[in-house]
């Protein structure tokens, strides 16, 4: 072994502190326990022993939005992994930018494509299982691959509409030895952003403020989002400039304080009276942070502010 070696499940936990994560949510077993032992070793960095894989998994998405950073929960092969899911849920529908990291069974004991239920103990396809409900998740098979695969997941993670990614990582990879100084690095540009072009966006932009200035009854529905971006002592300068009632959707409650004078209420299915009122008899809707669902519109989105315009 050379003096640059590292093994790599030391590498992931190094990875972790420069990532500014301090704790990681897990419950230990034989597929992480290489991943684990790293993390226990440092000593700023450390983990914490939840009472179960979904506790762990919910407890990774409270930090990353108390912290406004990364948060990580890690699993072993089989139900270790799969009682995740229900936290990596929870994540993806909330926006919550989260890493779970889960250990498989070595990679001579995976079936490769054979044909077979498993091979390994415990062996869990986990990638396939979840990736309808995360925004990245792979298999890291080949060791070398360690940095950019982590890279490639923090970036996607955090980018855009934040959200849970996933690595799964076999035993033998996690205790492969690699050369950090070798390792191929991730570059965001490989990743083709959709957002609209500056042309697109100053033309949206003209066409709001020529539906604010002939609007009478305009209304700003408050979203989740605005939290998520943390965006919050910009909003309500906002608000604060257009002088135009303000509502807010059930993620996005906290969005202004409930005793600002603009305040009117939270809408929807489970909103007051007063501020469904006002969105129904609104002429203009800016909506900001909120994909306006159908526990907002109701079970008939084509009844919903019936009379107004909308700019999103």
């Amino acid at each position: 072994m050379s003096v640059s070696d590292m093994k790599l499940s030391d590498y992931l936990a190094q990875f972790l502190v420069k990532q500014r994560v301090a704790h990681v949510f897990q419950i230990i077993g034989g597929a992480s326990v290489h991943m684990v032992h790293s993390i226990a070793k440092r000593k700023d960095i450390d983990y914490v022993c939840v009472q179960h894989e979904q506790a762990g998994a919910m407890a990774a998405e409270a930090y990353a939005r108390v912290t406004k950073n990364i948060g990580v929960a890690m699993a072993t092969s089989g139900p270790g992994m799969t009682n995740l899911i229900t936290g990596i849920g929870c994540a993806y529908f909330d926006s919550t930018p989260t890493l779970y990291i889960t250990g498989q069974v070595n990679t001579f004991e995976s079936k490769n494509g054979r044909d077979v239920r498993q091979v390994g103990f415990q062996e869990t396809d986990i990638v396939s299982i979840v990736k309808p409900l995360t925004k990245f998740a792979a298999k890291i098979d080949n060791p070398n691959d360690v940095r950019y695969l982590l890279e490639k997941a923090i970036y996607i993670a955090k980018s855009g509409r934040p959200g849970p990614v996933l690595l799964d990582i076999p035993m033998d990879v996690q205790r492969a030895n690699i050369d950090p100084l070798k390792l191929r690095k991730f570059n965001p540009l490989e990743i083709h952003s959709d957002v609209d072009s500056e042309t697109n966006l100053l033309k949206k932009v003209k066409e709001s403020i020529d539906l604010i200035k002939h609007a009478k009854r305009p209304v700003v529905i408050a979203g989740g989002a605005i939290r998520y971006a943390d965006q919050l002592d910009i909003f309500e300068k906002f608000v604060n400039l257009l002088g135009f009632p303000v509502v807010s959707t059930w993620s996005g409650i906290d969005a202004l304080h409930h005793d600002h004078p603009l305040y009117v209420g939270q809408i929807g299915v489970y909103g007051n009276r007063g501020a469904n009122f006002t969105v129904q008899n609104s002429d203009l809707i800016i909506s900001i942070g909120s994909r306006l669902d159908t526990r907002i519109t109701g079970g008939k989105p084509e009844t919903f502010a019936r009379a107004a315009n909308s700019s999103g």
